[in-house]
This record gives C-alpha cells, sequence and structure tokens, in this order.
C-alpha cells in the first residue's frame, strides 16, 4: 500500500497518515484471532483504515484493511464488499495487489487482508521525472495486462485509476502494480458501488462517463479504465508533476472531455494509440483491454497499421503528343521507378529473428489470465504452441493472435480448453510443482495408466517431497466442487515423512481407512497434492465445497508457506464412462 501525501491538489486521490490518536488500531494490537499484529497505519480513506501488519507466526508482511463501523454495519454494503473481495482474491496477475483473504473479528469488524507492496506510487515518482517512450509503452502493457485479468474475473471497473493508485517497488515499471480496488464494481452489482453516490473517479483522470457525459455514472466499464489508464500514460510521459488540463471543477471538466485532449506535450509516437484510448465517446474506444494489449503488440513488433491504398488516375496527352514525348516520358518513368526502388531498399522492414518473434509470442502468451501455454520458434518462425486456455473464445482469439504478429511464417497449435476451476488451480499450484529448491511431491494413479473409468475406484500412489511435510489431496470437479480426499474423516493424520510413499483409496492399510468410487461426467478430471512443512488450515475442512472458496483459502495458505519448502503436484486424467462388457472393479468396501 502507498505511503501517505498530502492531499495539496482538489482533485486528487486522499491518502493521508491518521496520527496514532486518530487510527482505530494501534502498533502491537493484535487482531483476526491473533493472526496478525498491526506495526503502522498506512493510510486512511473515504471507507476505511489501511495497516501494514505482520503475520505472528510466519513473519509474511501484509497490507490489512479494516472497514469503518458506519459501513461494516450496513448489510448491503458489507455483501457487496465481500463479494468484491472474494472475485479479487481470484485475480493472479502481478500487475494487481493481491487480495488474500475476507475475514471478520468476534466484534463483527470486516477486514481485507492484501499483499503488503513496499514501493513509491507513480504521482510520487512523476513528482522529479518523466518516462521515455519504451517505458510508457512497458508500463502501459503490465498495467493492461493486470486489468484484463481483472475484467476476466467479474471485475467491471477499477473506476479509479491514477497514478496514486500504481505502486512502482524499488522504482522499477517492470514491477508496477495497480492498488486500491476498494471501488472496484462487481459485473452484476446491479449499478450499485461500493461507495454508494459519492464520485468514484477524481477529476483528472476521470472518463467522460464518470462526469455525466456518454452515459450514467453508474454504467461504466472497462472501457472508462481505457480512458482514464491513457491519462495516466500520457502523465508518466510528460512528468514533473504536470499532466494534461482535464479542468479541476465541473463546469471545465465536461468541457475537456467533448473532444480528445491535446497531446502536443506527449512524444508523438504515442499520439494514435492514447487518442484511440480517449476518445469521448465509449463505442469509439478501444472495446477492451485486449484490444489495447493487441495493438500494443502491433507496436512493439513495428506491424503498425494496415497500409493505405490510392487510386491512380491516367492523364490522357492531347492528339499527337504520345509519338513525341514517349522518350521524355520513358525517362521520367524510369526516374520514378528507379526512385521507388531506392524508397523500397530504405524503407523495407528490416528482416525478423526467431529471438523477435518468440519475445513477441510471449508477449501474447502472457496476456492470458487461467491459462498454461508453451511455445516455441523454429529457425524458419514457424510458432508452435501447446497447453490450455479457459475458454473457446480465447482459443479462437489466441490463434488470430499469433498468425497476426510480424514474421510468424505459420502457427501450429495443440492448445485444449481447460474450463474453470482446473486452470485457477493449475495456475495457483504450477510454481510448487516446479519448484526447484526441493525435490518435488509425486502424484499419479496407482495403476500408472492415463485414464479410469466410471465406476472403478479411484486410487492414487502418492510420494511426499524431500521434506517432512504435511499432505494436502483434493479432487476438483469440472462442476466447480472440490472433494478433500486427504486428510478427510477417517485418516485424520495426514503428517508424512520425507520421501514416503502412501496409497490412498485402497483400504484396509494403516492410517489409510478411507476409499472412493468415481462417478459423474466424462472427461478430464485432476487431483492436486500440496505439501507444507506446517498445517495450512487451523481446522479440518467440510469434506466437499465450494472450489472457489477452497481455492481463496489455498491462495492464502500457500502465500504463508516458506519459499524453500514448497512443492506440490497435478494429476490430470482422463475419466471414461463405464464399460458395460467389462467386469466391474472391486468397489470401495461398505462402511
Amino acid at each position: 500500500m502507498p505511503p501517505g501525501v498530502p492531499d495539496n491538489e482538489p482533485d486528487r486521490t486522499v491518502v493521508v497518515r491518521p496520527s496514532p490518536r486518530e487510527s482505530t488500531l494501534q502498533p502491537g494490537t493484535k487482531i483476526l484471532s491473533n493472526t496478525y499484529v498491526i506495526d503502522a497505519c498506512l493510510g486512511k480513506g473515504g471507507m476505511g483504515e489501511v495497516y501494514k501488519a505482520e503475520h505472528i507466526d510466519f513473519g509474511n508482511k501484509r497490507a490489512i484493511k479494516i472497514i469503518l463501523p458506519e459501513y461494516s454495519k450496513d448489510p448491503q454494503f458489507a455483501e457487496l464488499f465481500r463479494k468484491e473481495a472474494y472475485l479479487l482474491s481470484l485475480v493472479n496477475n502481478d500487475a494487481i495487489v493481491r487480495y488474500y483473504e475476507f475475514a471478520r473479528d468476534e466484534a463483527d469488524a470486516r477486514y481485507l487482508v492484501m499483499e503488503f507492496v513496499d514501493g513509491q506510487s507513480l504521482e510520487r515518482i512523476l513528482q522529479d521525472k518523466r518516462f521515455d517512450t519504451p517505458d510508457v509503452i512497458l508500463l502501459l502493457k503490465r498495467l493492461a495486462q493486470g486489468l484484463a485479468a481483472a475484467y476476466d474475473h467479474g471485475i467491471r471497473a477499477h473506476r479509479d485509476l491514477s497514478p496514486a493508485n500504481i505502486l512502482l517497488p524499488e522504482g522499477l515499471v517492470s514491477e508496477a502494480k495497480v492498488i486500491d480496488f476498494g471501488i472496484a464494481k462487481a459485473a452484476d452489482a446491479g449499478g450499485v458501488t461500493l461507495i454508494g453516490s459519492d464520485f468514484a473517479g477524481k477529476y483528472s483522470y476521470a472518463s467522460p462517463e464518470q462526469v455525466g457525459l456518454h452515459g450514467s455514472p453508474d454504467q461504466v466499464d472497462q472501457r472508462s479504465d481505457i480512458y482514464s489508464l491513457a491519462l495516466v500514460m500520457a502523465a508518466a510521459a510528460i512528468g514533473f508533476g504536470k499532466k494534461l488540463n482535464m479542468g479541476t471543477e465541473p463546469a471545465s471538466v465536461t468541457v475537456a472531455r467533448q473532444t480528445v485532449p491535446d497531446l502536443s506535450a506527449v512524444p508523438a509516437e504515442l499520439h494514435p494509440i492514447l487518442t484511440h484510448m480517449l476518445e469521448p465517446r465509449p463505442e469509439d474506444r478501444f472495446q477492451t483491454m485486449r484490444e489495447v494489449l493487441d495493438e500494443i503488440d502491433r507496436l512493439e513488433t513495428g506491424a503498425g497499421a494496415p497500409a493505405r491504398t490510392t487510386r491512380s488516375v491516367p492523364v490522357r496527352p492531347a492528339g499527337g503528343g504520345l509519338a513525341r514525348l514517349w522518350p521524355w516520358g520513358l525517362g521520367i518513368v524510369a526516374a520514378a521507378a528507379a526512385a521507388l526502388g531506392a524508397v523500397f531498399v530504405l524503407t523495407r522492414p528490416p528482416a525478423v529473428t526467431p529471438d523477435e518473434v518468440r519475445l513477441a509470442v510471449k508477449g501474447v502468451v502472457d496476456s492470458y489470465s487461467c491459462a498454461d501455454l508453451s511455445y516455441s520458434v523454429g529457425p524458419d518462425l514457424r510458432v508452435t504452441l501447446t497447453g490450455f486456455v479457459p475458454t473457446q473464445t480465447e482459443l479462437t482469439q489466441l490463434s488470430s493472435r499469433i498468425g497476426g504478429l510480424r514474421g510468424v511464417a505459420g502457427a501450429q497449435t495443440d492448445v485444449k480448453v481447460r474450463a474453470w476451476p482446473f486452470c485457477e488451480a493449475a495456475a495457483l499450484l504450477k510454481p510448487l510443482v516446479g519448484n526447484s529448491q526441493s525435490a518435488a511431491a509425486a502424484l499419479s494413479l496407482a495403476s500408472a495408466a492415463t485414464s479410469a473409468r466410471v465406476g472403478a475406484p479411484l486410487v492414487l500412489d502418492a510420494r511426499a517431497p524431500t521434506f517432512d511435510s504435511y499432505a494436502y489431496i483434493d479432487y476438483f470437479t469440472s462442476g466447480g466442487q472440490v472433494l478433500h480426499l486427504f486428510p478427510n474423516d477417517r485418516d485424520v493424520f495426514n503428517y508424512r515423512p520425507a520421501r514416503n510413499d502412501f496409497i490412498l483409496g485402497r483400504p484396509p492399510q494403516v492410517g489409510m481407512q478411507r476409499c472412493w468410487t468415481l462417478s459423474g461426467d466424462a472427461g478430464e478430471q485432476l487431483v492436486t497434492y500440496v505439501a507444507s512443512p506446517s498445517p495450512l488450515f487451523a481446522t479440518p475442512r467440510p469434506a466437499v465445497e465450494n472450489a472457489r472458496a477452497y481455492l481463496t483459502a489455498l491462495a492464502q495458505a500457500v502465500g504463508n508457506m516458506d519459499d524453500g519448502t514448497k512443492a506440490g503436484a497435478m494429476l490430470f486424467f482422463d475419466l471414461r464412462p463405464a464399460d458395460a462388457s467389462k467386469k466391474a472393479e472391486q468397489p470401495c468396501p461398505a462402511s
């Protein structure tokens, strides 16, 4: 969260550091069942206070927002805030501050536990410098990727994009993060915002819709954020505390948004993309942040806009003139051809290298959230893509975007749709599976096959990593539920020694009593294994629960794990329909 700044501009985002007397919580206060201890108050806004806190057991730094009592006691507000926090907890993108947990204490006060980001705001950095064009493009791309990931999870708009709500850890553009989604709006929130009827944006960075032009302030969507983000990029390019003149009071604000603002203070290379983002009418802008990313890809690869063609009109000389003018005309034609040839040689784009294509492909691949994609580029500039995306629409879009990159000679794709919640679980656990600091845990079907049939018992072969650990093994269904295989109501002792092999689903054996019979819809199935040196959860979880709720809790638990002892495994297998021609396998014994 950002440090406090004085409110010395009327349209500036207000983030003030209250004195200890004004803070609800004092340093040293323990909150949330003695889980966190307060370090300091970072700021106080319209609906709550933000504190820097430390996990008492693990030492992790967190930013914790406590909702002001007048809001937390309002059932409608509390429910909207809870829903918002839940949607944001699903966003896993480095450019968006992480939301770990929405909790309440014994007094029914509500808390939002977030990632603590140690860095200055873009607003503070721009007081002393400006960014050159490549850094502006890099910043725009990173923030657009993060915001697109938020929209993918149901967030309709941030609604308060400004330099004050962008942090740069260590001053690095490549690490920039968007913060303060506290007034964001869910896609199905019925037009109600989390701050009631108050104006959600600050004048300098508000879209026309937010000031009542071309739509209602309660109907803003990501196109509004596109407008605001363009104003932020213009401020970054101008620097030294200056920004585009967008008015400071209602009358001048409205006038300033009737046309595309004057961009003469911004480098000319940025004019095309910023102009399109700053169209006064939402329908004339880029319609999605993904379209902005496509345009950035064209800028980076040098593809530019499609070439324009002109119609040539022949000129017929007066009668008898053709014979007399032929040699002269021929000379002009030859000279023109030579000149055109020279221009062609001078302006022909340089040859594209495999490394350049690889970088462009990486930019496209990295823009997809909840996806698991691998790629390679051959010497002939042909691209090979494998992996998974969450929807058929994104699969179609991916092929089009890759094929449209400059220099790509063709694309061979073996990409499938991996529906939620599999993609979310895979994205969360991928760092654990690929952790090089410890030998990974292992998980497979005991039959060593890659498929199983409905009606057969689920039997799993698991192996602990190289450290003593607690094992958590879960079965995710395509319908959005998760079955906790281990620990369970019969096998509650889940501590496993290092490199211990154990079998689940084939009782009776020492410490293993529960088994399961496969059922449900055929298709891809997912079982996950997380190994932790300490228990992930303080209390047992229900046998079956909603996958979204569990992934939120698991994300927080995994975030608290020490980096040196993170390990996990994922098992994807194909569930096939029962085969009536074959003898059924031995089911689970009767309880």
